[in-house]
């Protein structure tokens, strides 16, 4: 097995050129010395180092696991620690050589803060640099300043620190040191299906909570960034789903080229806003009057191959395959769905899958007797509308659940089944609960002003973005209260 020694890789980086050591006869003279040793993925402890010298690797993808430092040469100088955790978080601070992190558990740091302590910690600076996955050397962090990454679940890899006079100008400190994620795609990455969850890139449980839109056809205008940025910064979202009709209105199979090069163009738009906010986005096949999703099984293939292709490479995209088949069996539906599942699998292995139920999307119960060939990262489409879908519905979910059949509620709305009539508070709050004692993620109905209940604007608002309270319907008032928890 390959030997590495935390000193040789820090001479070889030496060599290699990393900036920025500050000038060794200043450490020297302050005659303190820091030493410090890491235990990292498939190694174990390394040696101690010390003063700037590398602990870590670099170029092999290791994680550092845990940590320990202390310093030495000056009475009355101590130091202490803390680092951020894989699905921990911070620890407490650690002094004076105690471990910080954990070993035998093959959790990652992610981030590290460290503080000079006792009487003498006014005369000196500390100062630390990490080698994080993905990004290579961050600058220098002082005293105390977070350095690593927050929110991106991304490993350390290498330190490197020093003890300075008070003052010392190290090079370096004018970059980064820290970064954190902002956006909900930088916090919680590709996401997949265990059992009856989604989770994030750490494999933690997550919850998609958002918006779908009206018919692309209908409006458009309401596909754009400051719309979904509204979405996220006041509500709390992170999905939209962009319904694609099939055939109402110049659906996508019923009009002419340019008619569907137009839908695809606002798909795009909805895909970019989207990527470019950390959202996470449906494209959503919008079966409904057609009924049986065989009947455009060609087009769809076709669809879904080149939107695959186009968009392999954005891990917040997901594809419904068919919204709301009915007047058709399971078993049409699901042939349906091991002819497109492969599709989308050549181009995306790993992307989510949304399969809509017969029923309107009603019959969830049914996938567990015969599941799709293919179930990986696949869920299944429940849809209901408060007023019409009581417990009879609710019920079909639980039993769904309890057969560990994932659930994805891509449609739903507080009113009746028409997408308009008296909404219905109590049966929206029986509903509300099942959502969230099942961590079942969700896209509510409708993001226009439509003159009809499920839309979230009022109708006599014009505005594409940026509504207050008082511009949203009574939906969208429940609806924003829901994302927001």
């Amino acid at each position: 097995m390959k030997k590495i020694s935390a000193i040789l890789v820090g001479i070889m980086l030496v060599v290699a050129m990393l900036p920025l050591y500050p000038n060794k006869d200043i450490v020297k003279a302050s005659g303190v010395t820091v030493s410090y040793n890491t235990h990292i993925q498939d190694y174990g402890w390394l040696s101690t180092v010390s003063n700037g010298q590398l602990s870590g690797s670099t170029g092999q993808s290791k994680r550092l696991e845990a940590i320990q430092i202390k310093v030495s040469g000056v009475e009355g100088l101590g130091i202490k620690y803390k680092t951020h955790i894989q699905n921990i978080g911070w620890q407490d601070y650690k002094t004076d050589n105690q471990v910080s992190g954990t070993t035998g558990r093959s959790l990652r740091l992610e981030a590290i803060q460290i503080v000079l302590t006792g009487n003498q910690a006014d005369n000196y600076d500390v100062y630390y640099q990490v080698h994080v996955q993905n990004y290579g050397w961050l600058g220098f962090a002082k005293n105390g300043e977070m350095s690593g990454t927050s929110g991106l679940s991304l490993r350390l890899e290498a330190i490197k620190i020093y003890v300075v006079p008070k003052g010392t100008v190290i090079q370096g400190t004018n970059t980064t040191a820290s970064i954190v994620a902002t956006t909900p795609y930088e916090r919680h990455g590709r996401l997949s299906v265990k059992g009856t969850d989604l989770v994030d890139q750490s494999g933690n449980r997550f919850q998609l909570k958002g918006v779908s839109t009206h018919g692309l056809a209908w409006f458009p205008q309401y596909v754009n960034q400051d719309a979904f940025k509204t979405l996220r910064d006041g509500w709390g979202a992170n999905l939209i789903r962009l319904a694609n009709y099939t055939q109402e209105y110049n659906g996508y199979c019923t009009g002419d080229n340019n008619n569907r090069q137009r839908l695809e163009n606002v798909i795009d738009t909805g895909v970019k806003a989207t990527y470019n906010l950390g959202m996470y986005c449906i494209i959503d096949w919008h079966i409904l009057s057609d009924g049986n999703p065989n009947i455009h099984r060609g087009e769809a293939i076709d669809f879904f191959n080149r939107m695959s292709a186009k968009y392999k490479n954005y891990g917040n995209v997901i594809y419904e395959i068919c919204n709301e088949p009915n007047n058709v069996s399971w078993n049409e539906v699901k042939s349906y769905a091991d002819a497109v599942i492969p599709v989308i699998r050549a181009n995306s292995p790993n992307a989510i899958i949304i399969v809509g139920t017969p029923t309107w999307s009603q019959d969830v119960d049914q996938v567990a007797a015969n599941p799709v060939n293919n179930p990986h990262n696949v869920m299944y489409a429940m849809h209901f509308y408060a007023a019409t879908h009581g417990d009879y519905i609710r019920n079909k979910l639980i039993t769904a659940h309890n057969a560990n059949t994932p659930i994805f509620i891509s449609e739903f709305s507080i009113c009746d089944a028409s997408g308009n009539g008296n909404i219905d508070y109590g049966s929206a709050e029986a509903w509300k609960n099942l959502i969230k004692q099942y961590n079942l993620s969700y896209a509510g109905w409708s993001l226009c002003n439509k003159n009809e209940s499920s839309a979230i604007i009022k109708s006599s608002v014009s505005k594409t973005s940026n509504w207050t309270d008082s511009e949203l319907s009574s939906t969208g008032l429940w609806l924003k209260h829901l994302v927001k928890g």
